[in-house]
């Protein structure tokens, strides 16, 4: 029986370098087109239209009436003491003279009911 010996050899870098050398030479001649080609951008022109300018909408018809005035909340009145209706008279003493202002009631009517009030 014969005995092999293998010794183990390094790596042939002259062969690596030649080889990358090729292969980046090959991709330099042949990728930079490549690259241009791909990436080149095409510019496609479209016409142009008039400036849109949107035409004044009328107005949709109204489906409701107006909604009802409602009266204000009442408020709490202290109607203990006299401070209390002193505070209530001169109040509604104040809303007849608003209404007499604005020409609901007669001054007439006003006097009547500031009477009423003061009870005179």
């Amino acid at each position: 029986m014969t005995q092999r010996i293998v010794e183990k050899r390094g790596a042939n870098h002259t062969l690596h370098i030649i080889l990358t050398v090729c292969t980046c030479g090959i991709w330099a001649i042949t990728g930079w087109p490549i690259a241009a080609a791909m990436g080149r951008k095409t510019v496609t022109r479209v016409p142009t239209y008039p400036q849109y300018t949107p035409q004044q909408q009328p107005a949709p018809p109204q489906q409701y009436g107006p909604p009802a005035q409602m009266p204000p909340p009442p408020q709490h009145r202290p109607t203990t003491g006299t401070g209390g209706q002193q505070a209530i008279i001169a109040d509604e003493l104040m809303k007849l003279a608003q209404l007499r202002d604005q020409g609901v009631i007669s001054p007439a009517e006003f006097e009547a009911q500031k009477a009423r009030l003061l009870g005179q």
